[in-house]
């Protein structure tokens, strides 16, 4: 009777996420859905104001856009170009933003409703394997109980855990394939600047058009992050948050804007870059050492039932 009782647990457990903890994950991507509408709002203000055809925009090549709203680096910007362009280059973040997080409310809330069911169902059988276990009489099913009972909840860290480093090593990946963009457009840069002409001038803002793509990918990455650690009682960084988006814009962005073509501007991006790497970096690390430590105990206590199992409880609580 308790094996079958257990199975079914076991079965029920396996894809389990508790409800109160979607609940948690909703609300904060709530919060962040909201401010970046917000933030969507104000960009396309700023999109009529200049009178840009936003759409049509958005889907232009960086390279295209640079060209397009300041013309040749050796013209004086103005600054309503310069603010039309940073209006262009951060809507297209804050877009992005605001689809994956209506995208990931909708599945927090169908996943929370599926969870609540699933949840009964785990509270019935946990009540029955208490009446079966109390009607044995026997003080070692309690303990076995009691331990079966922690180990459950210990899974459950281990799942949030590993749902939260998962972002945040896609992030980390994303970010140095930036990194190594902006290093290759610092190089074609370089040569530009010895006479490399058109070609290493086109080459330097391919390779910056996409650095600004794996930018909006890693965005994506610790977005998610963001949301996952609120299961952990973890939170990122104030320099790294995510609220639609504009702080990852402006990070890389607002270096590249008025002097896009000076090679101290890309060298300042990268280093941008670098320090939010660094910084998901350290989280990813102490998440891991966390998982590392939460799976030890989840070993220690399998060996206990172990023990107790082959009536050997004394050693088991060693």
């Amino acid at each position: 009777m308790l094996e079958q009782i257990n199975l079914e647990i076991e079965a029920l457990l396996k894809d389990y996420t508790h409800p109160d903890s979607l609940y948690k994950k909703i609300d904060g991507t709530k919060t962040m859905l909201e401010n970046a509408r917000y933030e969507l709002k104000k960009l396309e203000g700023i999109m009529e104001k200049e009178q840009l055809d936003v759409e049509k925009m958005s889907q232009t090549s960086l390279k295209t856009l640079f060209y397009k709203c300041l013309g040749t680096h050796d013209k004086q910007v103005a600054k309503e170009k310069e603010e039309a362009l940073a209006a262009v280059l951060k809507y297209e973040s804050c877009k992005k933003s605001v689809d994956e997080l209506t995208d990931k409310l909708s599945q927090l809330t169908n996943k929370h409703y599926e969870m609540s069911k699933v949840q009964d169902k785990l509270d019935a059988l946990y009540e029955e394997k208490r009446r079966v276990m109390a009607s044995l009489n026997m003080p070692e099913y309690a303990k076995i109980g009691q331990l079966e009972k922690e180990m459950s909840f210990i899974r459950r860290e281990i799942k949030e855990l590993k749902e939260a480093i998962t972002p945040g090593n896609m992030a980390i990946n994303t970010l140095n394939e930036a990194i190594e963009l902006l290093d290759s457009a610092g190089d074609w840069g370089t040569w530009d600047l010895l006479g490399g002409g058109l070609v290493a001038d086109m080459m330097k803002h391919d390779k910056i058009d996409k650095a600004k793509q794996a930018i909006l990918n890693a965005q994506t990455y610790v977005q998610r992050l963001q949301v996952e650690l609120q299961d952990v009682n973890m939170s990122l960084d104030s320099s790294i948050h995510i609220t639609g988006g504009a702080v990852f814009a402006d990070f890389f962005f607002d270096g590249l804007i008025a002097d896009w073509y000076m090679q101290s501007k890309i060298s300042q991006s990268r280093d941008n870059v670098v320090a939010i790497c660094g910084k998901i970096r350290k989280i990813v690390s102490t998440l891991s050492t966390q998982l590392n430590h939460k799976e030890k105990d989840l070993e220690a206590k399998e060996r206990e039932i172990k023990c107790i199992i082959r009536g050997d409880l004394s050693n088991g609580k060693e």
